[in-house]
């Protein structure tokens, strides 16, 4: 007999596959916009030059200062946000688990560190090592880096020893006057993967 996904299941697998197709994506349709952009200042330079090469160039440079200065910060926004919206991929399944009137689950606590602890404790399971080394992880980490981004990211970090820990352990993540940038895509796809087998094995143990 065949077996039909629960509706949570199915709904979790989706929304992580669309986010990795999203962070995946960005780079290549960011560097072909890019490029698209760079070929027309060329022609732009080339057609008000009169075919003088110096001021060719000098409108070339010109058009390449202003795209750096207006565009320049247009990865780490996207990267921030991602990982603005992968946490909250996170704490959203966490919390239609817990509100799954089903299942009988009686977890209070709006702390998703110590909901997801209250969910294996009410069936008697427990996470593998692996599993709440993530957990840790995500809690100390990616929550203060979150919001950090979401509320602080002007110069007012309010956790500046756990993020600089953090960018001691991850390349992709740095400290620029304060202000928190994320420059690859790498450090996202982890950050997702982890909460993914989090979740995964919760709904597995909790026998969804």
């Amino acid at each position: 007999m065949l077996k039909v996904r629960h509706p949570i299941v199915s709904s979790m697998e989706y929304q992580k596959n669309f986010l990795r197709n999203m962070i995946d994506m960005f780079p290549d349709i960011y560097q072909s916009w890019s490029d698209k952009e760079y070929s027309n200042f060329q022609n732009i330079a080339k057609q008000s030059s009169d075919g003088f090469r110096e001021v060719e160039n000098t409108i070339y440079n010109y058009y390449d200062d202003l795209f750096q200065s207006q565009f320049s910060g247009v990865t780490s926004l996207f990267y921030n946000a991602m990982l603005v919206m992968t946490y909250s991929f996170y704490e959203e399944f966490i919390n239609k688990i817990a509100n799954d009137k089903e299942k009988g689950f009686e977890c209070s606590s709006q702390d998703s560190y110590k909901k997801i602890t209250c969910l294996m404790d009410s069936k008697n399971k427990k996470f593998s090592q692996k599993c709440l080394n993530d957990i840790k992880y995500i809690n100390k980490y990616i929550r203060i880096l979150r919001n950090d981004i979401c509320h602080n990211n002007a110069g007012t970090l309010k956790h500046k020893k756990e993020i600089k820990e953090l960018c001691n352990r991850q390349k992709d993540v740095i400290i620029d006057q304060d202000i928190i940038l994320i420059t690859g895509k790498d450090f996202i796809l982890d950050v997702l993967n982890k909460e993914f087998l989090i979740l995964s094995e919760l709904v597995n143990k909790l026998e969804y």
